[in-house]
Formats: structure tokens, C-alpha cells, sequence
């Protein structure tokens, strides 16, 4: 059997969760995939998975789901340059050599393209955004660490191949780009299943409030007295409204998301690439928080926009619960939209199985 070995930022749950089904793929092609992240193993729930948790790369320091410390991201990424990634590429590239590794994929800690090079052994990109690019948004304000973009854009140049998800930014940095459509997790509950699961009365609407697997508890005033809903919460929010008769608790053990994304009348909270391609599948209408000082949110709100009934709202307004007279007209929305191929996870799966049996 061919090992490949797939390397996934840990930063919040999005990386993991759109990679999900490109893996499930890829053990139903009968590869062995040596998945290595610090993200749950709840995502790589899977025939033929070898699971290691491990940082590879730190995304953001967050402060809240909402908002990052870019000076803290720097100082980690400082350290890690300096004390920490010879070691951990030599210690990497013995593992995949001992397991015969034929390919590495990554979403999309840089050094897993150094490993790949240090190992000769080819790499993949599967990704719509780099972090060089979001680390470049905050230069100016710390331009001591420039050289650590510089690192990460020379690191990704090593790549063989970038496999661009939609939606993306300009990536000069990849010589070989190949266009794969949208990736997004099959469902496995249908709506009615998922409504009996949280005992959820026929009367009601659903409703899925989550911030990316982030904690985040602010807001939610606004739904105490909303009658005719359900809401289901994670755990960061469960204790300011566990004692309010239409309130669920979904934990962060839950590993097909989706299935609720897809059950829900409507979507509530940031809007992560992950989440968004959810509801875009899934025709779940999304009202979702602009995320101030993040480069990725003008790609996001722009497909939000084209391919989704959404609404956006501010921080200050989600804090102070200005939104839950939209919810109603929200859920309501018909009218068709633009459709674009959902079918990346095949797409990606094919040619990575092809590329580590050549």
C-alpha cells in the first residue's frame, strides 16, 4: 500500500475540516495516510489513517475568535525558525523515510515543504490562501520580521504543486498551479435525523451559532427570548445559555459538522473558509461577522455575497445582539443563486493518488 504523508495546520478547526473529505478519499483509494497536526483527531476519523499530533505551524495567536495578536504570531514563528525547525525537519524526514513516504500534502504549515525537499520527496499544496500573504498584512507594523515572510514564501516555492481550492488570492510563489472546485464534507444524517438528535420541536427552526471552533460566548442575549427557534451552541457559550429551554449543546468531540450546517435553516458567526463552503454546498443561509484585521475576510464576504444568502454584521453589533431581528427574514430568503462544482475533494484525491503512484 502507498504511504503519503498529509500535514494540516492546527489553526482552529478549518484546515482540518476541509481536508476531511480529501482524506476519507484518499483511504477509499486504499492510501495510507500519515496525517500530522495538531488539530483533532476527530477529522481524520478514517480506514488507513496514521495519526500524529503535533504543531507544525502556529496560523495566528488568537486573543478571541474574533481578534489575533499578529506580534505574538511573529514572536512564535521567530522562535521556531531559530530553535525549533532544523530539528524537527531532520526528525520528520527519518519518519518518512521509514515509512517509505511517497508524497507530501500539506494545508499548510511552510515547513512541511521543507521536509518534503529535505527528504526529495514531492509536495503538494491544497490550499486558497498562504501565510506568508496574511503575515505580509501586518509588516508594516513590524517590519523586524520581515525575513519571516521571506521564509515562509521561499519555503512554499519549494513546492512541486498547488492544488488552488476557489476563491483565492494571487500565489506567485507556486510554479505548477492546477484549479480544483470547491471541497466540501458528504453528508452523513439527513435533516430529520440531525433535528431528532437535538430534540429540536417540529414548530421551530434551527438555528447553528459558531465561531470556527474558537471560543466565543458574546452575543447571545439577543436569543433568549426568540421564540420559534432552536439554538445550537458549542461549549465556550453552553453556560451562559444552557438554563433557556430552546438551547443545544453541540461539543467539540461532534466531527461531521456539516451535517448540522446542512440541517440548520440558518448559519450564525464567522465564517471561516471551511464553514463557508459548508453553506454555500448546502444552501444554508449565514449570518456572519466581519472579522476586522483578517487579509482573508474580503475573499470570503465576496462569495458569501455571490453564493450564499447572508447577511454580514459587525463585532459591535453581534456583541450587542443588533442582529436578531434579521434572523427571521433571513431564513426566508428564496431566489436562486450562481452554482459553481462542489466536487474538489474527488478532484483532489484523484490527482494526489496519482501523483504518489507515478
Amino acid at each position: 500500500m502507498t504511504h503519503i504523508a498529509y500535514y494540516v495546520s492546527g489553526h482552529g478547526f478549518g484546515h482540518a475540516a476541509r481536508q476531511q473529505p480529501i482524506i476519507k478519499r484518499l483511504s477509499d483509494l486504499c492510501l495510507t495516510i500519515h496525517v500530522r497536526t495538531s488539530a483533532p483527531q476527530k477529522f481524520f476519523q478514517a480506514p488507513n489513517v496514521v495519526y500524529h499530533h503535533q504543531q507544525y505551524d502556529i496560523g495566528t495567536v488568537q486573543i478571541n475568535a474574533m481578534r489575533l495578536d499578529a506580534q505574538a504570531t511573529f514572536q512564535w514563528y521567530a522562535d521556531f525558525l531559530q530553535n525549533r525547525q532544523e530539528a524537527l525537519i531532520a526528525a520528520e524526514v527519518a519518519y518518512l523515510r521509514q515509512h517509505d513516504i511517497r508524497l507530501v500534502v500539506t494545508d499548510i504549515p511552510p515547513v512541511a515543504c521543507e521536509i518534503a525537499a529535505a527528504a526529495g520527496i514531492p509536495c503538494v499544496v491544497v490550499t486558497h490562501f498562504t501565510w506568508d500573504w496574511v503575515y505580509e498584512h501586518y509588516i508594516n507594523a513590524y517590519p523586524q520580521y520581515s525575513y519571516i515572510v521571506d521564509s515562509i514564501t521561499a519555503s512554499y516555492h519549494k513546492a512541486d504543486l498547488l492544488l488552488e481550492m476557489p476563491f483565492a488570492h494571487p500565489m506567485p510563489q507556486f510554479d505548477h498551479i492546477e484549479k480544483i472546485p470547491l471541497v466540501a464534507n458528504p453528508l452523513t444524517q439527513t435533516r430529520q435525523q440531525v433535528r431528532d438528535a437535538f430534540d429540536v420541536p417540529d414548530e421551530h427552526k434551527l438555528a447553528v451559532i459558531s465561531m470556527g471552533g474558537m471560543d466565543w460566548a458574546g452575543g447571545l442575549d439577543a436569543i433568549q427570548h426568540k421564540a420559534g427557534w432552536t439554538f445550537i451552541v458549542t461549549p465556550a457559550a453552553w453556560e451562559q445559555v444552557k438554563d433557556w429551554p430552546h438551547t443545544r449543546l453541540v461539543g467539540y468531540g461532534h466531527g461531521e459538522f456539516q451535517n448540522i450546517l446542512a440541517a440548520a435553516d440558518l448559519s450564525i458567526g464567522k465564517s471561516g473558509y471551511s464553514t463557508m463552503s459548508e453553506v454555500i454546498v448546502h444552501q444554508t443561509p449565514m449570518l456572519f461577522l466581519t472579522r476586522e484585521n483578517w487579509r482573508e475576510h474580503d475573499l470570503l464576504a465576496a462569495a458569501m455575497r455571490k453564493y450564499n444568502h447572508s447577511i454580514e454584521i459587525t463585532h459591535q453589533q453581534y456583541e450587542q445582539g443588533d442582529w436578531i431581528h434579521w434572523i427571521d427574514e433571513l431564513a426566508a430568503r428564496e431566489g436562486s443563486l450562481p452554482t459553481l462544482p462542489t466536487n474538489g475533494a474527488d478532484v483532489a484525491a484523484q490527482k494526489l493518488f496519482d501523483l504518489a503512484n507515478r
